[in-house]
């Protein structure tokens, strides 16, 4: 009987052991991922969706990719490391309109410090080249939804109709550009875009 109790321990033991080594080794390989991996072309189609989400009228618009670059950039005492790839916007019917350029931080490994990066890295796109592909009335009309709700209910109000009226209008002189998400093809890739170039 104590043979048994004694093998059982042991096989119990040795289960546990085993599972902790698996977790520890699973760990240890997502610590180790190394930013010089390249990003998932899937990266690409990410971008496309999220710019396409605040686009007056996506169908209307040719994405362009540019192949990614390494790159590493000092954020105070600290460096980051990943990939910058762009993704230029035009509308498809006239070319005489200016292409809007979107800078996108790319990782494999963890989520860029994107806003501190294009703080202090980015040109941003000018407001006349963004409202080529969401014009000033579209996202005025989009914000006063957001803040106000698709059927106004958030804003039963005469002062509240006003107010949220009035952030719009702000809103919609300082358009946000910037998206966020993450692909859905391996290697996992983290993406952060903002309509802008990255100064060299």
């Amino acid at each position: 009987m104590r043979n048994k109790s004694v093998k059982l321990i042991s096989a119990l033991c040795s289960g546990f052991l085993g599972l902790s080594f698996l977790s520890v080794s699973a760990v240890s390989a997502h610590e180790k991922k190394d930013p010089a991996i390249q990003p998932s072309a899937d990266w690409m189609r990410q971008a496309e969706v999220m710019i396409s989400a605040n686009a007056e009228n996506p169908g209307a618009l040719n994405f362009t990719p540019i192949a990614p670059a390494q790159r590493q950039f000092a954020i105070g005492r600290k460096s980051w490391t990943g990939w910058v790839g762009n993704i230029q916007v035009q509308q498809k019917e006239s070319v005489s309109k200016p292409v809007v350029n979107y800078a996108c931080l790319l990782s494999v490994v963890e989520k860029p410090p994107a806003k501190k990066i294009f703080a202090n890295y980015l040109s941003p796109a000018s407001k006349d080249s963004i409202y080529t592909i969401a014009s000033k009335a579209w996202l005025k009309q989009k914000y006063n939804n957001e803040i106000c709700g698709d059927d106004g209910k958030k804003c039963m109000f005469d002062n509240d109709k006003l107010a949220g009226a009035m952030k719009a209008e702000n809103m919609s002189e300082n358009p946000v550009t910037f998206v966020k998400g993450k692909t859905l093809a391996e290697p996992l890739t983290y993406v952060a875009c903002q309509a802008g170039t990255i100064r060299q």
